[in-house]
């Protein structure tokens, strides 16, 4: 089925983008939860499958990047004060 010439799969893809940016200006939800139920919802109605839907995880970019959240988070709970060589 087509509808202004994109199929069903891009209308869900477009409609969950959409969703995603109004959340994220509009509600107080963390990021991190967006992104992970617009995958989920993207999964569920088979526009990505297993493999398309989690590959990003295995990627040692997102790694290193998800490390330096948790050093970040650990240091940044510390006054500048407390630092002390």
């Amino acid at each position: 089925m087509m509808l202004l010439g994109l199929g069903v799969d891009a209308w869900i893809t477009l409609m969950t983008a959409v969703a995603i940016m109004a959340a994220l200006l509009f509600t107080r939800l963390r990021s991190d939860v967006i992104f992970l139920g617009a995958i989920c919802i993207l999964f569920v109605t088979g526009v990505l499958d297993s493999s398309e839907a989690f590959s990003g995880f295995v990627n040692s970019s997102v790694i290193i990047v998800g490390i330096m959240f948790v050093i970040v988070t650990t240091t940044g709970s510390f006054n500048e004060g407390d630092c002390r060589f």
